[in-house]
């Protein structure tokens, strides 16, 4: 057993992982060089997609993309350079946003 200090114990949060899967997204491929493709069920307006590299530069790929329910998307990859980037969802709803990491290898 250690003789150090504990850290404080604060108790259980709950955390709502279906918020992850609330418009069962997916992505792929991943890696990718030329394209991502977006599969999701969502009724309305995606407001903006856009690509944040590691050094927090915003790059806008997708804006008032119509979704009528099971929907595929795809952006092109072409003109942005190699890197790891989070992709951000921004529902006109405004109520989720959702991250995943894209790698882009050409």
């Amino acid at each position: 057993m250690s003789s150090g200090l504990l850290p404080p114990y604060y108790g259980t949060i709950a955390v709502d992982a279906s918020l992850n899967y609330k418009y069962d997204l997916v992505i792929y491929p991943n890696p990718t060089d030329d394209k991502i493709n977006i599969k999701l069920n969502y009724k309305g307006i995606i407001e903006k997609i856009t690509l944040t590299s590691i050094t927090g530069k915003e790059i806008p790929v997708g804006f008032n993309i119509r979704c009528d329910g099971a929907t595929n998307i795809t952006l092109s990859t072409v003109n942005i350079e190699n890197g790891t980037y989070l992709i951000n969802f921004s529902f006109v709803e405004g109520e989720y946003i959702h991250k995943d990491k894209i790698i882009i290898n050409k």
